[in-house]
């Protein structure tokens, strides 16, 4: 099933998830459950977008997790957690799911875990406003990432750097961030922001960096890379909302509505 979702063959991914729910309950194997039912809630987020649906079922996969003695996966499924409510502006339930899961990576002694939850923490901390916080995490990320030598997680925490930077508007430093990101961006950074479902979020806030820094041309360059026939709509309200900031920050307020209007639509 996980194979499945990491290729997006939802069908496949779904059909094998179920399965090995079926077959757990069959069996009375808790941890079995706890997993197959941890995978659905990821791919409520990952095919549908669909936050308080994962939400609910990463709950419940935690509920199972916590009658059973094998606590494999545990960490990744509070982590998908977190997540979801982030997605919905649960901050506070983000934050408490994100110390839980970093509590077991850390005790797992998995640094590419640990890595990845301070990441999202960076980014529920620049949502509560507290940039400091934000920042520290952040810094301790990258200082992760470092030590794991692992490039694209080195990427990944410059890229959320580059948002908290964002976030207090300071264009300048944001671009330093990212722009080495993009400038070696290849294949492999690809496929793991799409895994993080955060590829699309990247490319759009890459553009909007150039359009607030006045870099106008520079940045209708990077929203033209992006092929809007080939994308789910859980993508393309994405961009619809990024190029409609671009046209209001151009001044081109007749374009900027039609597209903020049919984002808002789809989220």
């Amino acid at each position: 099933s996980q194979q499945y979702i990491e290729q997006s063959v939802k069908d496949s991914a779904e059909y094998y998830a179920i399965s090995a729910y079926n077959m757990s309950a069959a069996l009375h194997y808790v941890h079995g459950l706890a997993v197959s039912v941890s995978r659905q809630g990821n791919m409520k987020t990952y095919f549908y977008g669909n936050l308080s649906e994962a939400e609910k079922l990463d709950k419940e996969s935690i509920g199972l997790y916590q009658k059973s003695a094998n606590k494999t996966g545990l960490a990744v499924t509070y982590d998908h957690l977190a997540f979801a409510c982030f997605g919905q502006s649960k901050y506070d339930e983000a934050l408490k799911y994100s110390d839980e899961s970093y509590a077991v990576y850390k005790k797992n002694q998995d640094e590419t875990g640990m890595t990845g939850i301070l990441e999202l923490i960076t980014q529920i901390y620049l949502k509560r406003g507290e940039f400091d916080k934000g920042f520290d995490a952040g810094q301790l990320a990258l200082q992760l990432s470092i030590h794991s030598g692992v490039r694209t997680e080195i990427n990944d925490c410059l890229l959320g750097l580059g948002t908290l930077c964002m976030g207090i508007e300071d264009y300048s430093l944001a671009l330093n961030y990212y722009r080495p990101v993009f400038q070696n961006f290849t294949a492999e950074d690809s496929i793991r922001l799409l895994k993080s479902e955060d590829l699309v979020w990247a490319k759009m806030e890459y553009a909007e960096i150039y359009s607030h820094l006045n870099m106008f041309d520079s940045a209708l360059y990077r929203y033209n890379l992006f092929d809007t026939s080939k994308v789910p709509e859980k993508d393309l309200r994405i961009f619809l909302v990024s190029k409609g900031e671009y046209f209001m920050l151009t001044g081109q307020y007749e374009k900027a509505l039609p597209n903020l209007l049919r984002g808002l639509a789809i989220h």
